[in-house]
């Protein structure tokens, strides 16, 4: 959820599906302290109430993550928190993502909860 707001990832999946797009490659760090799993100084990841530490480190760091606009200039993480959480802990510097506009994330965003 990003405010009151619930974000459908089988909606973006069937948006990315139907308009193919290039991946692209996010900087971990950068995504990981907009999440709040990351201080600017780094050190210990945050666990938000949402992630499963042991559950996250299996999750899959090829599959892209589904990034969000919804407002320009603001972009979040839709889908992959787990991959973010795994790859913060791996030290990983990037991760591949989908990023859709910000007329294609309204057309996902749904009222929550």
């Amino acid at each position: 959820m990003i405010g009151p707001f619930r974000y459908s990832v089988r909606g973006a999946l069937d948006i990315i599906e139907r308009a193919p797009r290039d991946l692209r490659q996010v900087d971990v760090f950068k995504v990981a302290v907009n999440m709040g799993l990351l201080d600017l100084g780094g050190g210990t990841p945050r666990v938000p109430a949402h992630v499963d530490p042991a559950y996250a480190m299996t999750a899959d760091l090829e599959k892209p993550l589904i990034m969000l606009q919804p407002g320009p200039g603001t972009v979040v993480v839709g889908d992959g928190w787990h991959r973010v959480y795994r790859a913060v802990v791996e030290g990983r510097r990037q991760l591949p993502a989908y990023l859709l506009t910000v007329e294609e994330t309204e057309e996902v965003k749904t009222l929550g909860p």
